[in-house]
């Protein structure tokens, strides 16, 4: 069965390539039918089977040669693997299949964040929607209980409003913070923008996005509060290791880094390891 998933979740995968390619440049996922970026050839079937066209056809557009990239092959190779380490983690069931589109939207975010700094409100609104499906589903959804017992699951549907609530205003504290602290180096990325006209005039530069913030309400909604806050921690944590090893190579110079890959691999280790996160925590406060 694991197999069977991950075998769906490359075919899903394609269907990601096409959010990643679309979306930022709000162009429907619908229509036009895929075709090749280079020459617009319309792309038939054999074109399109997953994984294994990438390989068949030499990484090369079959009509005019154009190379293809990996990514291609990566996202769709990236959601059968998450979607079958979800059926092993979780099984067969409905919260299962929930967190399988819960990723492929994920997945999505990471790579339009990591390409345009940009997470799409349509793929936080999906977040935001499935978590709230995750809670209405669960075995306790209607619980007056609003705080997570240790562990992730389950997570009622107040918790999952109370997740959503709490979590975007942590982080946008630490915005306001950024802000504070790194205002010297944000005028100087503003300044720099400005003058390559990728920002209008006026436009102001933010420590992290809001499109962050809206991401926290869709890991406080599929996670609650408990969870949510290993998300958010780990992300923050990962992120600040990114951002260091690229200051000590000296790469940081005139770019930007998206926060949003780090809070959704945050968001990843919460859904997975989250529960024995927070018991060992927890356990090293009873020791303590």
């Amino acid at each position: 069965m694991a197999f069977i998933a991950f075998i769906f979740g490359t075919v899903v995968g394609s269907f990601v390539n096409v959010l990643i390619y679309r979306l930022p440049k709000g162009i429907s996922v619908v229509a036009p039918p895929s075709h090749c970026p280079a020459c617009g050839h319309r792309l038939e079937p054999m074109d399109l089977v997953p994984l294994l066209s990438y390989l068949w056809l030499g990484h090369k557009c079959r009509y005019c040669c154009a190379p293809v990239s990996w990514r291609y092959f990566g996202v769709e190779a990236l959601t059968g693997a998450v979607f079958a380490l979800v059926y092993y983690r979780f099984g067969a069931t409905v919260d299962a299949g929930l967190l399988c589109v819960l990723f492929a939207c994920l997945i999505a975010a990471f790579f339009t964040d990591v390409d345009q700094y940009i997470i799409p409100d349509s793929l936080n609104a999906a977040g935001l929607i499935i978590g709230f499906a995750r809670a209405v589903a669960g075995p306790d959804a209607f619980s007056t209980r609003w705080l997570s017992e240790p562990g992730v699951q389950p997570v009622t549907v107040l918790g999952a409003l109370a997740g959503a609530a709490v979590l975007p205003g942590l982080l946008y504290l630490m915005i306001l913070l950024g802000n504070v602290m790194f205002r010297r180096q944000i005028a100087e990325q503003e300044s720099q923008w400005a003058n390559e006209g990728i920002l209008e005039e006026g436009e102001r530069l933010d420590a992290m996005g809001m499109g962050d913030v809206k991401l926290a309400a869709v890991m406080g909604a599929n996670l609650g509060i408990a969870g949510g806050l290993v998300a958010l921690l780990t992300g923050v944590f990962i992120g600040a290791v990114f951002g260091l090893a690229l200051k000590a190579m000296k790469r940081l110079e005139g770019h930007a880094i998206p926060f949003g890959p780090a809070l959704i691999i945050g968001l990843s280790v919460s859904v997975f390891l989250g529960g024995d996160v927070i018991r060992w925590y927890l356990s090293l406060l009873a020791g303590g």
